[in-house]
């Protein structure tokens, strides 16, 4: 009579024979330990009680989540299926906090945000394939705030963006990708009013 697979065998493992877990063990380790490093690493200092991990078909983790006091809180992780990180952000009371990064399939930053409170603050970055900064734009309480910046893929400013609370407030400045000024646009509460 077969029995059904006990609960540890599904929390530990599959059900081998005594001289193959070991093995299934050690490859296990060796096949998640990039992602775990990065997990551990970060997770430290953190006052979390507990966390949620689910898992692509090929076992990989696809999404590791904290929680404190049934709330999201501190480092959270969705992989991408080949174990590389796909986001991370940082959570506090059930409110992105804290940083927030993107990676492409081969671990190449393309995205940070900055967030309090549920709320974008702070700089927001964006990366060409190359790691060349494509935009540095300021946040303040989920509003734009500041000079907004976008850039050639060489490096060189494309374009400065004035932001007063939301709305394009100033003189926008356009650069060729050498450096030198193409154009400005005077903006009045994101209506232009005049362009040279």
């Amino acid at each position: 009579m077969r029995t059904t697979p006990s609960l540890a065998n599904w929390t530990f493992g599959p059900e081998f024979k005594k001289r193959f877990k070991s093995l299934w063990w050690i490859s296990l380790l060796f096949w998640s330990l990039p992602s775990w490093a990065q997990v551990q690493q970060a997770a430290i200092g953190w006052p979390t009680d507990s966390a949620y991990v689910s898992y692509f078909g090929n076992g990989k983790p696809r999404t590791i989540v904290h929680f404190k006091d049934g709330l999201q809180q501190g480092p959270a992780w969705e992989f991408h299926a080949s174990g590389q990180v796909l986001i991370y952000t940082e959570w506090l009371e059930g409110q992105k906090h804290g940083e927030e990064k993107e990676f492409d399939q081969i671990g190449r930053l393309t995205h940070v945000t900055h967030w309090r409170y549920g709320r974008l603050h702070g700089e927001e970055r964006t990366y060409y394939v190359t790691s060349v900064v494509q935009s540095r734009i300021p946040w303040v309480n989920n509003q734009k705030h500041g000079t907004a910046q976008w850039y050639h893929d060489n490096g060189v400013v494309a374009v400065e963006f004035p932001y007063a609370w939301g709305e394009i407030h100033g003189t926008a400045t356009y650069y060729t990708d050498q450096g030198t000024v193409e154009k400005t646009v005077q903006y009045d509460h994101n209506q232009v009013k005049a362009t040279q």
